[in-house]
């Protein structure tokens, strides 16, 4: 079926970036699932139950990806054949010093006051903005290699604020 053979970006009238408009996403999505719900094909053949569960499975599938920042970074690196063993790390000194200094932090997290976690937390989000403005850069000059390490920085900065999110909630 032709449903399948298009990207989710198409799927869902997207262009292919890494910022998408959210409610046009979610509107997409809504009228997808009313089109192609499984339950809609309840009295329809095995066959026709089988296919509309694939497809909603599809669409299930393809408004996760593109909710996701870093999903999505992966997949627009995915259909651009771009392939990168997972794990392969960053050979990015700074960026190792960086890891450690948080790791270190979040290891003596009970010990920081308040003020200290949220400078830390403003200091993350403003490296993940930061960060952001690279990896659009590289996407508009599909340098690939750049976006795969930007979406590796990205998924420690996002895993990261939230542990100190947490750590602010608790305190």
């Amino acid at each position: 079926m032709d449903i399948f053979k298009k990207n989710y970006f198409d799927l869902f009238r997207l262009r292919i970036d890494t910022k998408i408009d959210p409610d046009r996403l979610e509107k997409n999505y809504k009228l997808l699932q009313e089109q192609f719900h499984p339950d809609k094909y309840a009295s329809a053949t095995n066959h026709e139950k089988r296919i509309a569960l694939q497809i909603s499975s599809f669409v299930n599938d393809g408004y996760r990806t593109l909710s996701d920042l870093p999903e999505r970074i992966n997949y627009i690196l995915k259909i651009n054949n771009f392939e990168k063993d997972e794990s392969i790390t960053l050979k990015d000194e700074d960026f190792l010093h960086e890891q450690i200094e948080y790791s270190e932090f979040l290891i003596d997290i009970e010990n920081k006051t308040n003020k200290e976690i949220s400078k830390k937390h403003i200091k993350n989000s403003d490296k993940m903005i930061n960060l952001l403005a690279v990896l659009d850069k590289a996407f508009v000059g599909n340098n690939f290699e750049e976006m795969w390490k930007c979406l590796s920085k990205l998924r420690f900065y996002l895993k990261h604020g939230k542990k100190l999110s947490e750590a602010m909630g608790d305190i």
